[in-house]
């Protein structure tokens, strides 16, 4: 079957067999498409990640000097964002990164974190998760992204929307891959999302998914008043429910333990 093939057959599905979680169909299909190849998985997960937009601006050559008669085209917009407010989405987005890496080396490799700048827009999300992924760059003046290898759910709201992702590493799902993951996480970026849409305000619905993979989840809420559905209080349900759901898999631990693995809610993470 072709990549084109397949991309057809899962038209309006998640899974092959059409299902709400992966099957050994899934898996035979993944290891035909990708084999043992780690460091392409990897890459893959890192590309679709990034924005469509921003995968187009890669494959475009620009020249190096504009003659005088020449407009610069501008920067395509995200969501109707302004160039000025796409530079403030990856400005938070790669700063809060620094965060998320440096409590992933004092062992946290699971967190939460809430994001201001994307005001409960998709696209704007997306935006600030290429920044936070990004590789630090050891010489630059400000050192930005770096948390492409934490386990994350991001989440930002107003008082009209409310959006989240959650991104989990490929080597996290695979308890076998002693090298990558030698605590023998396994975890599915979808069993997250689950747990932490459990307890939404109101008639308990309103998620609209819109990625569903076990590394990489992509969901918007609906809000309405008449059923209870508030952005607001959605974000605050997700948030604990997404930490409880951490805890229950051991990797949250109580203030009196000694356990080495941690993660951190609003309160607790740094600059949220």
């Amino acid at each position: 079957m072709s990549l084109s093939d397949f991309n057809t057959k899962l038209w309006l599905k998640s899974y092959v067999e059409g299902g709400v979680e992966p099957t050994q169909t899934d898996a035979a299909e993944f290891k035909a498409l990708f084999g043992d190849n780690k460091n392409v998985m990897q890459w893959v997960s890192r590309m679709a990640s990034m924005y469509a937009v921003e995968r187009n601006e890669l494959e475009i050559q620009k020249p190096a000097v504009l003659k005088k008669t020449e407009k610069s085209t501008p920067e395509p917009q995200r969501d109707g964002a302004s160039e000025k407010k796409i530079k403030a989405v990856k400005k938070e987005g790669g700063k809060k990164a620094q965060d998320l890496a440096g409590m992933s080396e004092m062992g946290s490799s699971f967190q939460q974190a809430n994001l201001v700048e994307p005001e409960g827009k998709m696209e704007l999300l997306e935006v600030a998760l290429a920044a936070m992924n990004v590789p630090v760059e050891p010489d630059a003046e400000e050192r930005k992204g770096g948390a492409d290898g934490v386990a994350k759910i991001l989440l930002t709201a107003t008082d009209t929307a409310f959006a989240c992702i959650i991104h989990v590493p490929t080597e996290y799902t695979d308890p076998s891959n002693t090298e990558l993951n030698p605590r023998g996480y396994s975890i599915s970026a979808v069993n997250w999302a689950k747990a932490a849409f459990s307890t939404l305000p109101g008639d308990g619905k309103g998620i609209e998914y819109l990625t569903q993979t076990p590394t990489l989840v992509k969901a918007v809420y609906k809000p309405q008043p008449d059923l209870g559905r508030y952005t607001l209080k959605a974000k605050d349900a997700v948030s604990g429910a997404s930490f409880a759901f951490l805890r229950e898999k051991n990797l949250v631990v109580d203030d009196d333990s000694d356990d080495e693995e941690y993660v951190f809610g609003d309160d607790d993470m740094p600059g949220v």
